[in-house]
């Protein structure tokens, strides 16, 4: 995860989070319930077929999060300064789901 997120701004929330495992062509029921279950986990779930065109910046950044912690064949994930184009509010946000991603996944954040 970058400082700046990286976003496909053509493609929908959902195609965003999806990518990762349709590159790795997995099978569609999967990535379905996989993609729905980081977006409820993100707080991205109403907006899944929005463009991330035009998003903020905080909301682009748990995009980036989400096509991370998308594939559960991740065991580590590294951040190179993720919440510094973010506003205090929601970086306290973001701060406590990567607290509750990490509990929940085990995944060693850096």
């Amino acid at each position: 995860m970058f400082q700046f997120p990286v976003v496909y701004d053509t493609m929908s929330v959902y195609d965003n989070l999806a990518f990762p495992l349709r590159n790795k062509r997995a099978d569609a029921a999967y990535v379905d319930r996989r993609v729905r279950e980081i977006a409820k986990m993100i707080d991205m779930e109403g907006v899944l077929d929005r463009k991330a065109r035009g998003m903020t910046a905080d909301a682009k950044q748990k995009i980036s999060l989400g096509r991370g912690m998308v594939r559960e064949d991740v065991s580590a994930i590294l951040f190179d300064e993720p919440l510094t184009v973010i506003d205090p509010q929601m970086k306290w946000e973001l701060c406590t789901q990567l607290k509750e991603m990490h509990r929940e996944f085990g995944h060693t954040m850096i």
